[in-house]
């Protein structure tokens, strides 16, 4: 299950943090995307209310996964079931709201493509770079760079927590959210052999290789360890 929230509400969450423990319990994968505890609603809320909400549900063993400018309500269940409407399911009291629940295989995977789960829950599952600044070390938050008011054909990206936060522990650290995380130690080929790093002719790194008949290169990335 993916649940989306911009809001959490102290009123609304002790009725629904049940279901999420029983879908736990049940060892059912929840993947929550949430406004970054440092985000400026939850300044001007309760942010102590805040961390103990997302204290308690890393117990529970939910991926949490913090995204600027979230608004979005969405809920994608086995990839077949999609709740989309303007109700904060997490936060709702009293406005008038609505929320549509599609059963359809189809309209999930389009859901999850425009959303681009399959990147996101990859580039959150990986070990040990996927989710750590590879500048200061710091853990990595989805960045909504078109509140920025940036050109960029791929304003989603994986960047900095501790830049988005305060730009002072960081000089900031930017990647698509599709791009692979740098590699810590050099990979290795299909054949199990350890792959090194050819460089161009400027002396910049270039691609791993294994010199293997058959055996494809793989692009050097910014952040790839040089051993």
């Amino acid at each position: 299950m993916v649940l989306y929230t911009p809001f959490i509400g102290k009123t609304r969450w002790p009725l629904v943090v049940p279901y999420i423990a029983m879908l736990r319990e049940r060892d059912l994968e929840v993947l929550l995307l949430h406004k970054p505890i440092s985000d400026p609603a939850w300044r001007r809320g309760d942010m102590e209310f805040g961390k103990s909400v997302f204290d308690s549900l890393a117990r529970l063993g939910v991926k949490l996964i913090p995204l600027s400018g979230v608004h979005a309500k969405t809920i994608v269940i086995d990839s077949k079931v999609v709740y989309e409407g303007s109700l904060n399911w997490a936060s709702q009291t009293s406005s008038y709201e609505h929320m549509w629940r599609f059963n359809s295989p189809d309209m999930a995977k389009l859901v999850e493509k425009m959303l681009r789960l399959d990147a996101i829950t990859k580039a959150f599952g990986e070990e040990p770079a996927g989710d750590r600044c590879l500048k200061c070390g710091g853990p990595l938050i989805l960045i909504n760079q078109a509140r920025q008011h940036l050109a960029d054909p791929h304003p989603l990206k994986l960047g900095c927590a501790r830049w988005n936060e305060d730009k002072t522990t960081c000089n900031g650290y930017l990647r698509r959210v599709d791009g692979r995380a740098p590699f810590l130690d050099p990979p290795k080929c299909p054949c199990g052999a350890r792959m090194s790093v050819k460089y161009g002719k400027d002396g910049h790194p270039w691609n791993w290789t294994c010199g293997h008949k058959g055996c494809r290169t793989i692009r050097w990335v910014n952040g790839d360890c040089v051993g």
